[in-house]
């Protein structure tokens, strides 16, 4: 567990001396349509990749209505977000996950 260091960031205002240096990265209930428009989300998205090492984990989840979590989990693979698991249908950013 020494190995272990966590991090809390802006997701819109990531210094650069941030960029490609976490293993995982996990956003909760923050990004989605009800908070952010996609140009917004886009720029999250973007900053994620940023961050993130090559075969880096991404998880981003949500909580509905005090009780029903959903999840994505991905992988940064050659600068892309690769789906390996949804949790109750997946977050509702995970289309654009994919496609940014």
């Amino acid at each position: 567990i020494d190995k272990c260091k966590f991090f809390e960031q802006d997701i819109f205002k990531i210094k650069k001396k941030y960029f490609n240096q976490y293993d995982v990265v996990r956003v909760t209930n923050l990004l989605n349509y009800s908070y952010f428009s996609k140009s917004e989300l886009k720029i999250a998205i973007s900053n994620i990749k940023k961050i993130s090492k090559e075969n880096s984990i991404i998880l981003i989840n949500r909580t509905k209505n005090n009780k029903n979590n959903t999840a994505s989990l991905f992988k940064k693979k050659n600068k892309k977000f690769r789906l390996l698991e949804d949790v109750n249908g997946g977050s509702e950013i995970k289309d654009l996950m994919l496609s940014c």
